[in-house]
């Protein structure tokens, strides 16, 4: 089942009904959903996958209402002054993201215009955390902080499941992290492909071509 208008009440039932939504609430949902509506499609027109058409949002679908649900609750964060409704309201918003799909990324987080959760069960990005484009995220995931310390990450970097970037690294654009590698503390240049655990890290270079070979089989980047 697919929704094709950015007012439908369906979008929002969910929330409604684990949690419960007043009428002021639900006033604050209607004004920003216009807005959330192209934050969302916005992701979804560089997503190459033909669940994610841009025209559409489908609630039915975890990685698709992942993202709703976020775009959503942070519209509301930076939109209105951030008093203990708006907060209970985004918090709301939150609890049934992490509720529906088991992802941890909190509203008030700056997550990039794109970027892609696959089966989110598991997921968990800290706020401090910088972010470029394209950046995609399977199951299992975490980028966490180490003390005063959040990563810093650029553009086009894919995480296999389970794996993990913490504390105080720079990883460079267009970087692949397979499954169950955990960085720490680590720089990682460009076009790297990543595998093992900290401190034990074998880092490999990745010609920029084959890196965006992989990106292409899941955005349309530019």
């Amino acid at each position: 089942m697919r929704i094709c208008d950015s007012k439908n009440e369906l979008l929002y039932i969910p929330i409604k009904n684990i949690f419960g939504l007043n009428s002021d609430e639900e006033n604050i949902i209607k004004s920003v959903q216009s807005h959330t509506w192209k934050r969302t499609m916005k992701c979804f027109s560089h997503v190459r996958d033909s669940y994610y058409a841009c025209d559409s949002i489908n609630p039915y679908h975890m990685g698709q209402y992942c993202l709703y649900l976020y775009f959503l609750a942070n519209t509301i964060h930076v939109t209105f002054d951030k008093n203990d409704d708006v907060q209970k309201l985004c918090e709301k918003i939150f609890m049934t993201n992490l509720t529906i799909s088991g992802a941890d990324i909190y509203y008030a987080h700056c997550m990039p215009d794109i970027f892609l959760p696959i089966h989110p069960n598991g997921i968990v990005l800290t706020g401090r955390a910088k972010i470029g484009n394209y950046f995609l995220a399977m199951q299992g995931c975490t980028v966490g902080e180490n003390g005063d310390f959040a990563p810093t990450i650029g553009e086009g970097v894919i995480m296999m499941s389970n794996s993990k970037i913490v504390g105080n690294c720079h990883i460079g654009d267009r970087v692949v992290l397979c499954a169950n590698t955990y960085v720490k503390d680590t720089d990682i240049p460009s076009n790297s492909l990543v595998f093992g655990q900290y401190p034990n890290l074998i880092i490999k270079e990745n010609r920029k071509d084959e890196v965006e070979s992989l990106l292409a089989e899941r955005f349309y980047v530019g």
